[in-house]
């Protein structure tokens, strides 16, 4: 090694240490399948709703008041989407899961589905 080098490697050697040891903020919390799965139906629930009434100035809130009654923030909702998005057979597995929720609501508690 020459003097340059060493210089150099001495140098950025307490800079990349400083760096690695820096408190990095944690990372978002995504939300487990069924929790967002609930959530989403939700949150599809109330834009029904918004679209409906034409409720939509307090869309925000309410989606916020939604999400905190789930204990999600919209940060984590969104980086729940966004990773399974990234896997497009998980998110068609999710999507699945909502629609068939949504219809069982539909159907309501008595109804049963067809044979």
């Amino acid at each position: 090694m020459n003097k340059r080098t060493l210089s150099l490697l001495l140098l950025l050697t307490p800079v990349l240490a400083l760096q690695t040891c820096t408190p990095q903020p944690p990372a978002p919390r995504k939300l487990d399948e069924e929790r967002f799965v609930e959530t989403y139906v939700a949150l599809l629930e109330l834009k029904a709703q918004d679209d409906s009434t034409g409720t939509g100035s307090s869309a925000s809130a309410a989606r916020a008041r939604l999400l905190a009654e789930f204990g999600t923030t919209e940060t984590e909702f969104r980086e729940t989407i966004d990773s399974y998005r990234s896997d497009p057979q998980r998110w068609s597995v999710v999507l699945e899961k909502v629609v068939k929720r949504l219809e069982e609501k539909l159907r309501g508690p008595h109804k049963t589905s067809p044979p």
